[in-house]
């Protein structure tokens, strides 16, 4: 009797708490089930979300915020605890914000998010957010925990910051290896133009010594036709590097999206490449290579809620366990969704090759032709 009082409490604090000025409950969550898929050898099930074949995402986020203190925490069904963001915010002045906790920001964030990357993310389908310009806190080493500041002094000048803090570290190394610092211009009517510096850990250069590097990402983002975008964005180490086990860092890297809708169709365009590639083989050669990759994506709105995706795309060399040498991948998803005013339905097909599918058996052929038919649920509140 006693839990259940309890429990009565909460969800009445909780209740009075949602409806209080400036704290809001919002949630969004995402799941597949795959009722059959190929996977080399024989046919299987399984489920999971985009980005992983485990437990779907079932998550909520509770919020309060006046003009000058807020604070963030999201929840996550699947992991059992916090989400992306358990965070604290207080701006001292109107145009600086102070941000303490596990945090993040997309305010510059350069994304292809099409797809692929909303349903099972095989083969070169993993390619969509940051694919331009790294969000805040995505490129410091794992999920920033630590601080981030961000300054807006004039209208479309966006300065920011971020530092994802370790223990027993010094503080040179803490700014440098785990810092990101970037910054962003908006023309009016024109797009904008944004560069960041992002700290990495040491790493070993061709001779064998130990170096700190970073990566310098630079990107413009069009936005002056209606209806169009056009986003292009670099990313260049500030030194060849390796790990302790031989394998390349970051390599430097060009990439573009163009996102175009008119009426009911909406059409995405997305090119990466990758340049200066080490020969994967053996590292001693540093043999340099060029590696692309393409895809083209389509949205339908045939009215009523519902809707067709198609997503068709190729990547020339994949690594992976069952192709150690590189392989290219041709992968795709076809698929119809029927969507309402707070989340949506869908099913599809996807199949990929040379391995590309989301529940590879370990002892399939390095060339076998994967394949799944996943049933999205999506939610938001």
């Amino acid at each position: 009797m006693k839990k259940i009082i309890g429990i009565a409490a909460i969800a009445a604090l909780i209740a009075t708490s949602a409806f209080a000025d400036g704290i809001t409950v919002s949630g969004w969550g995402r799941g597949l089930f795959f009722p059959a898929a190929g996977n080399g050898k024989e046919i299987v099930s399984g489920d999971g979300t985009s980005w992983t074949t485990n437990l779907p995402r079932v998550g909520f986020t509770i919020a309060g915020s006046t003009e000058y203190v807020g604070f963030q925490t999201d929840w996550t069904g699947e992991n059992g605890g916090v989400g992306d963001q358990a965070l604290m915010w207080v701006k001292p002045f109107k145009m600086l914000k102070v941000v303490i906790g596990r945090a993040q920001d997309d305010t510059l964030r350069g994304n292809a998010d099409y797809g692929l990357y909303d349903w099972a993310r095989i083969g070169f389908g993993w390619t969509g957010e940051d694919v331009t310009f790294t969000r805040l806190g995505n490129g410091t080493g794992g999920q920033l925990q630590g601080a981030i500041i961000m300054l807006d002094p004039i209208e479309g000048l966006h300065i920011a910051g971020g530092v994802n803090v370790q223990d027993n570290v010094k503080a040179s190394d803490n700014f440098g290896q785990y810092g990101q610092y970037q910054i962003g211009y908006t023309i009016k009517n024109i797009g904008t133009v944004k560069a960041q510096y992002i700290g990495k850990t040491s790493a070993y250069n061709w001779d064998g010594e130990k170096v700190n590097y970073g990566v310098i990402n630079g990107a413009f983002d069009l936005t002056a036709v209606q209806n169009l975008l056009v986003s292009v964005g670099a990313y260049i180490p500030t030194s060849d590097t390796y790990t302790s086990s031989g394998a390349q860092n970051d390599v430097t890297k060009v990439n573009g999206y163009i996102r175009y809708g008119i009426d009911a169709l909406t059409v995405h365009g997305l090119f990466c490449s990758n340049i200066n590639v080490w020969d994967q083989k053996d590292t001693t050669k540093h043999d340099m290579a060029f590696g692309f990759a393409a895809g083209l994506g389509v949205n339908y709105d045939l009215g009523n809620g519902l809707g067709l995706v198609g997503d068709v795309r190729y990547s020339d060399k994949v690594y992976n366990s069952k192709s150690s040498d590189g392989t290219d991948c041709l992968v795709f998803l076809a698929a119809i969704e029927k969507g309402f005013s707070n989340g949506k339905i869908g099913i599809g097909f996807e199949g990929g090759t040379n391995c590309a599918g989301p529940f590879t058996a370990s002892d399939a052929d390095t060339d076998a032709f994967t394949w799944a038919i996943p049933v999205k649920i999506e939610y938001w509140f």
